[in-house]
């Protein structure tokens, strides 16, 4: 009995020590944000793509997403390179229009130093909600 139990306790501290060790770490949206301000956009996207299945509801991650989206878009050449003009495209949208979704009032303020594309209006020292949604339906419209 005692030789059980001792395996048993023996088996959980391995599982815990295991997890430990070997478990994922969470990234943090804030070093996410500084490796979109410091990497290439292509590893921003894909440093992004990571977070975004980790929290899937950041309306920032879904706007940087798009935005990186975007801008890979206008590299391509529609003639010769159609597939992927049309991939940044579709994702270009799909992820402004998620922003949208998950955009609200708390969010806009909480992340305003986040959204670094949004143009600051004169006369106001930072962004505002409305000023997020204007930028993104902008986005959005400018894509189709």
């Amino acid at each position: 009995m005692k030789k059980t139990i001792s395996y048993i306790c023996l088996l959980i501290c391995n599982i815990f020590i295991f997890n430990f060790l070997f478990a994922q770490t969470e990234l943090r949206y804030k070093d996410v944000y500084e490796a979109i301000n410091n990497k290439s956009e292509e590893e921003a996207y894909a440093i992004l793509r990571e977070y975004q299945q980790q929290d899937p509801f950041s309306a920032n991650a879904y706007y940087q997403l798009g935005v990186i989206s975007q801008t890979l878009a206008k590299r391509y050449d529609p003639l010769t390179e159609y597939n992927d003009l049309k991939h940044f495209v579709y994702h270009a949208d799909l992820y402004l229009n998620l922003s949208l979704k998950y955009l609200d009032e708390k969010e806009a303020r909480k992340n305003r130093n986040y959204y670094q594309y949004v143009e600051i209006p004169e006369g106001q020292k930072k962004i505002e909600f409305l000023d997020i949604l204007n930028d993104v339906n902008n986005r959005i419209a400018d894509i189709n």
